[in-house]
């Protein structure tokens, strides 16, 4: 009976002092991207090292185009962190307390503030999204009838060089106005000026860090929470989940 205790005890704490895989976005900036030397960086990546710091829990980073993360945390294969939550995903994973909100915008040329008429504006026209992004059940519910031409590209700078040079007529932006504004700087040319931000965000995202749903991942995330919800972890979050 000791022998089964000891080697119980033993088999779980390797099991929660090993690196836990946490997958995301590899070019979200300023929230998650990967920079010039190809090491996670933005405020995702500073909560995770907050997490890091005030537990037992060791994270392996992994950024990939987000479709691609997406499908690795859909298979088990490690977390995810950046997340949305929709009625879907609440079969598959476990979810953390919100880390970050976050407006996700409708971008297009200064021409287009004339004419616009919310939504329904984008009937015919070309879309630069993320692929594996979710904007809302409206914006969902039109894609799937094909109201509009989605072209998905991963990165928000790509999607901002390809709107300026009308190869798109629209771009959705993540991380509101600051992801705006670091992929125009990324771009290299164009400005605010240049460009109509819908009135209304498409919606405003709530983050949170996903696990596919067992029981070993209810406990991480029971970890994850621990952490979110000290006073601590207070102080730090509220930098970030309004930025």
């Amino acid at each position: 009976m000791k022998l089964f205790l000891l080697l119980y005890l033993l088999t779980s704490l390797s099991v929660f002092s090993a690196e836990v895989v946490i997958f995301g976005d590899d070019s979200e900036r300023p929230r998650i991207y990967l920079d010039k030397e190809g090491s996670p960086a933005g405020f995702l990546i500073d909560i995770l090292k907050f997490i890091e710091k005030n537990s037992d829990l060791g994270f392996k980073i992994e950024l990939l185009p987000w479709s691609r993360s997406y499908k690795s945390a859909v298979l088990g294969r490690g977390g995810i962190i950046g997340v949305s939550r929709n009625e879907e995903r609440e079969g598959i994973f476990h979810f953390s307390d919100e880390i970050f909100s976050e407006d996700v915008l409708l971008v297009g040329k200064k021409k287009e503030e004339a004419s616009f008429k919310g939504i329904q504006t984008l009937e015919g026209k070309t879309v630069g999204i993320t692929r594996g992004g979710f904007y809302g059940e409206k914006f969902d519910e039109m894609r799937k009838a094909k109201v509009f031409k989605v072209l998905e590209l991963n990165d928000s700078v790509q999607r901002i060089a390809m709107l300026l040079r009308g190869r798109i007529d629209w771009a959705v932006i993540g991380s509101g106005k600051i992801g705006l504004v670091s992929a125009l700087k990324e771009n290299g040319s164009g400005s605010l000026e240049d460009l109509f931000i819908a009135p209304e965000p498409l919606v405003r995202d709530a983050n949170f860090i996903g696990f596919k749903r067992t029981v070993e991942n209810k406990e991480i995330i029971f970890k994850i929470n621990k952490v979110l919800s000290s006073k601590e972890g207070a102080r730090f979050m509220s930098s970030y989940l309004n930025r």
